[in-house]
């Protein structure tokens, strides 16, 4: 599981958010594009994003 978009080791709401807002174009990513990719489809989505932010908070 990536997500660690930010870098420091740890998958949070902050990676989560990173990816959303380059989900809708107001950033671009530093990080490996795969980081972000999370259900691998070749796009980085608020999908990607929602899957982040359920793996910080621990919703299954």
């Amino acid at each position: 599981f990536g997500g660690d978009t930010d870098g420091d080791g740890n998958i949070s709401v902050a990676d989560a958010v990173l990816i959303a807002r380059n989900a809708i174009g107001v950033n671009s990513l530093s990080c490996d594009f795969n980081m972000a990719d999370i259900d691998a489809d070749g796009n980085i989505s608020i999908s990607d994003a929602t899957s982040v932010m359920r793996f910080a908070m621990q919703v299954r």
